[in-house]
This record gives C-alpha cells, sequence and structure tokens, in this order.
C-alpha cells in the first residue's frame, strides 16, 4: 500500500495513458515543417542565443559531417543560412553550456559529444555569432559518448560543469558517465568516471531528485532498459544509487517531466517498444511507473505550451521511425489522447521555443534531411 506523502502523489499525479493510434493531422495546430540546410545527418539540437540579440537560434551536431551547424534567428520564424564548424568525429549530441554561474556574461559556450573519436568539443562565441575553433577534452574511461547535460554547478564553486553519458567504456565495458569540472573560464577539469548500474548508457540528464539541494544525474541504458540514478555529493562526486526498469524496451532519451506541480518524474522515450515511460522517484526508489504510446520509434521529448487559450505545459514526441510528432495536448492532471502532425524525416531531436509569438511555442526538429521550423497555427 502507499501512503502518507506517496499516497497524496499517487492520488493528485496519476497519469491516464489513453492509448491509442492517432491519424495524422491535417487541421489546425503546426504548419508542415519548412527546411534548412545544416550539415550531413543532424541529430541533435540546442537553443541557444549566439549573438545576444535575444532571438533564438540553434546550434545543431551532425553526424556524419563531423562538424555543428548555427542557425542564426531572423525573429520572424526564419533562419539564416546555416555557418559550419568542425567537431569531433561523429558528433552525438549539442548542448550550451556557460562560463560561470549565474553569470554568463552573455557568453554561448557549445558543448558538443563525439562518439567517434571519445571526446567532448568545447566551442566558445566571439560574441558576434561566430565561435573559436574546438577544443577538445578526452571522456576518461569511457567510450562512444553519446549525450552531455550541464549549465549546472555539480560542486558548489560557482562554474559550469559538464556530465557525459558514454556508451561503452568503463569497469566491464558496459559504459559509464564522465564528470568534467569547469574552472569558469570554458576550460575543463581531467574527466572523472562511474560505472552505470546497467548497460550502454546513451542519454543523460540532471536534478535534485532527493531532496538534499544537491544536483543528481538520471541516465537511460539502452541495452538494459534500464535508468540508472546517480546522487550527487555537492562537491563534484556521485554514487549510483540504483537502477531502475522502464517498461519499454531501448530507452533512447531520458528527462525531467513537469506538470502543474513542478518536476515530478523522469521521462523515457522507449525506441522498441514505441512508448514513453514516466518514473517516479523519491527517497531511493521508483514508488510508480506509467507508460503510453507514442508514434514509431519515438526518440526524443519536449515540453512546451501549445496552445495560448489556457497555456498548460504540453508534451511533444519526436518518432524517428515514422516522420511524426506527437503532441499531448494536457499534462496538467494527466496525459492526452496524442495529435500526430507530419514531420521531416527521422526526426532524431525536438526543441520548443517561441519564434513568433509570445506565450505560445513552435517546434524545431533535427531531421535526416535538414532541421525543420513548425511554426504554431493554433489559436
Amino acid at each position: 500500500m502507499v501512503s502518507g506523502r506517496h499516497g497524496i502523489l499517487s492520488t493528485m499525479w496519476v497519469i491516464s495513458a489513453l492509448i491509442a493510434t492517432p491519424a495524422v493531422a491535417t487541421a489546425s495546430g503546426f504548419a508542415p515543417p519548412v527546411m534548412y540546410q545544416a550539415g550531413s545527418s543532424p541529430n541533435s539540437i540546442a537553443l541557444v542565443d549566439v549573438n545576444a540579440d535575444g532571438l533564438s537560434d540553434f546550434a545543431v551536431s551532425n553526424l556524419l559531417s563531423d562538424n555543428v551547424s548555427i542557425l542564426l534567428g531572423n525573429g520572424d520564424g526564419t533562419f539564416q543560412t546555416a555557418v559550419n564548424y568542425p567537431a569531433g568525429i561523429a558528433p552525438t549530441s549539442v548542448i550550451n553550456t556557460c562560463t560561470t554561474i549565474p553569470d554568463p556574461k552573455d557568453t554561448v559556450v557549445l558543448a558538443v559529444a563525439n562518439s567517434g573519436s571519445n571526446t567532448i568539443s568545447i566551442l566558445i562565441d566571439n560574441g558576434d555569432g561566430t565561435f573559436q575553433p574546438a577544443v577538445d577534452y578526452g571522456v576518461g574511461t569511457g567510450m562512444n559518448p553519446m549525450s552531455l547535460t550541464g549549465f549546472a554547478d555539480f560542486n558548489g564553486d560557482g562554474n559550469c560543469d559538464l556530465a557525459v553519458a558514454n556508451a561503452a567504456g568503463g569497469t566491464n565495458n558496459n559504459g559509464n558517465i564522465a564528470i568534467l569540472l569547469g574552472n569558469g573560464d570554458g576550460t575543463y577539469q581531467p574527466a572523472i568516471n562511474y560505472d552505470t548500474l546497467g548497460s550502454e548508457p546513451i542519454s543523460i540528464t540532471q536534478g535534485n531528485y532527493n531532496g538534499d539541494s544537491f544536483l543528481d544525474l538520471a541516465v537511460a541504458n539502452f541495452a538494459s532498459n534500464s535508468v540508472t540514478i546517480f546522487l550527487g555529493d555537492g562537491k563534484g562526486g556521485f554514487a549510483g544509487s540504483g537502477d531502475f526498469q522502464v517498461e519499454g524496451t531501448g530507452p533512447s532519451s531520458v528527462s525531467n517531466f513537469y506538470n502543474f506541480f513542478g518536476p515530478i518524474a523522469l521521462m523515457t522515450t522507449n525506441s522498441g517498444s514505441n512508448n514513453v515511460t514516466l518514473l517516479y522517484y523519491d527517497s531511493g526508489s521508483i514508488y510508480h511507473t506509467t507508460t503510453f504510446a507514442t508514434g514509431n520509434v519515438p526518440a526524443a521529448t519536449a515540453l512546451g505550451v501549445f496552445a495560448q487559450k489556457n497555456q498548460n505545459l504540453a508534451l511533444a514526441v519526436a518518432n524517428e521511425g515514422d516522420n511524426t510528432v506527437s503532441v499531448y495536448p494536457e499534462t496538467r492532471f494527466r496525459v492526452s489522447k496524442p495529435i500526430t502532425f507530419a514531420t521531416c524525416m527521422s526526426p532524431k531531436a525536438v526543441v520548443a521555443t517561441n519564434l513568433t509569438r509570445p506565450f505560445i511555442e513552435d517546434l524545431v526538429l533535427a531531421c535526416s534531411d535538414g532541421v525543420g521550423v513548425m511554426l504554431n497555427t493554433g489559436p
């Protein structure tokens, strides 16, 4: 029996899974994607403001051309021609990190995970929309770095640090995570590694999962169909506290799920079983999970406000296998039946941001044929 605070949470935050096979929507909601060329095989996308003009720009990692594309926004939902910057071999993930916390001084620092060269590339902008040449860092005993999380201070020194999910390497070659502590000037200390409790970690996110005010990490393990929780000690160290099944197969991403009450769960997209799992973690264990259907081969998620009339937070899931995005309009108390929209080819990443109207967000996707911008056409 669930009692106490968990009982309250279970009563208030139970997610109703309405599993259905949705038809592709042709009515209002999101316009068909407008395509912008990047490098070859875009697979990750990060929201940035490169030139400090207050407009949304994007950084895109390109798996097959070994570079990062920068698309500057015009403020009307359109973007300038991409400018490419070399990274390492087979970059799989790009994030926007920073130089210091809480004062980034308008400096954009990009971190790129290079799965083919076992490195992290750091690109620092010049303040005018251009970037300095990449500086590479190793990932310690890990191999095949797949995912990054940053804009976080793991050891309390006020500097931004990085955490990396390495799909291979480590003690048993099951993969591990690498922690790179920042020096505050865009440079990083050598990686410190921690073995995953699962196998083949390919996605990582951060949050305060045990309520002690220190940042923790969650890692999706693709081969073991699990999520490993690493609890932070506030000094830059981490310890694996448990490995939990996702009630699906092939978890390809993990992120924090937010609703009306704040972050309450971890969310995984399960590419092998075509579903999303919410895992409710507290006091060292998962006390509730729920799963709901998506499109074919879900790859990534984004949370955003997609309806101006109610301002409710909604969920978008990019489905790589059927070239769609599933939008679940209501996540305040439950996950509602999705509306599905056609996208560009094989969407691997999705970001929600307002490009043309305040208080309502559009979708930007990294697809195999370029970057697709889907403007919100809803009321």
